[in-house]
């Protein structure tokens, strides 16, 4: 409310043969007016609105309306609240002057709310006729295109503008198993506080799982011999680091190519390795997240770990 047939949700819907459209006011061109078209072929044809906002008819028990007749005969127009808190109610007002007249719904003696609004004109009255409607209102304001409520205290923040943890004042780390040493739902994985699952840094919050064996009060999780493995064929170290970073391949590694990324995905360095000695590394790095890539001439990717820069 109100309903004055300019927005897009002031739609009716007819039924029982009533046709509604969206029309020029017949007196002022320039006006949108709502148009009921009765064929007489079922003396209750009507339309009806769900508004997006209740009718509460125990706040505002008043609607008025404008009610165009093509004619100076008299015409009952009924206005009827359904879908309600209450039983359905109905009110109805005559009109018999041509041209726009005003009317007035008193609902008084009804409370709680309603979802639809239904109009009729001349209802139990098979016949034909076209008519208009215009300012449907019931005193309430409409907020269904704006705030009802405005929001200006900041409660919580985190915007990530630091390096290193995730603050303990904004974040709580639930890194204790809760059912037995493990986790709901027969969980294969731990959670942890470290950095190298959750890093702030450059406005982002990062959080990386990585395949690995975790200890935590003696529950393992992860494939421990699959990691002694991963572990034993690539060493990169140290980590943390300033830039300056050491790899080492084992033997059974075939020749391989890697790749260092940004967390953002961009590649910041790419190089062939034909060979088993130490490689070393010393690279000009933004403080943040980068990930290491390894794979083979097949495209076979052996592992992939994380840098962290100071």
């Amino acid at each position: 409310m109100p309903i004055d047939f300019n927005a897009s949700l002031d739609q009716f819907q007819g039924f029982g043969g009533l046709v509604f459209l969206k029309t020029a006011d017949p007196i002022d061109a320039g006006n949108q007016v709502g148009e009921f078209s009765n064929n007489g072929g079922d003396p209750w044809e009507g339309g009806y609105i769900e508004p997006i906002n209740s009718m509460d008819v125990s706040m505002y028990k008043t609607f008025d309306l404008k009610f165009y007749s093509p004619d100076a005969n008299t015409h009952s127009v009924t206005l009827k609240l359904e879908k309600g808190s209450q039983a359905d109610v109905e009110v109805t007002e005559n009109s018999s002057v041509l041209g726009w007249n005003n009317l007035s719904f008193d609902f008084s003696s009804a409370s709680g709310r309603y979802y639809r609004l239904i109009l009729f004109v001349d209802g139990g009255t098979a016949g034909t006729g076209t008519f208009y409607f215009d300012d449907i209102e019931n005193g309430s304001l409409d907020t269904s295109n704006g705030l009802d409520t405005v929001y200006t205290q900041l409660m919580w923040a985190d915007e990530f503008d630091y390096f290193g943890p995730i603050k303990a004042s904004n974040w709580f780390s639930e890194t204790v198993p809760q059912q037995n040493g493990n986790w709901f739902n027969g969980e294969v994985q731990h959670y942890t506080d470290r950095t190298e699952n959750a890093v702030a840094a450059h406005g982002m919050l990062t959080l990386t799982a990585i395949k690995e064996t975790y200890d935590f009060q003696g529950n393992v999780k992860g494939s421990l011999a699959e990691d002694i493995e991963r572990a034993s064929m690539v060493k990169l170290s140290p980590n943390p680091s300033n830039g300056k970073f050491e790899l080492l391949l084992s033997e059974d590694i075939d020749p391989s190519h890697i790749k260092l990324i940004s967390a953002g995905g961009q590649l910041v360095m790419s190089r062939d390795v034909r060979t088993s000695e130490k490689q070393i590394f010393n690279l000009d790095l933004e403080a943040g997240v980068y990930y290491f890539e390894l794979s083979n001439d097949f495209g076979r990717r052996w592992q992939e770990r994380r840098v962290i820069t100071d």
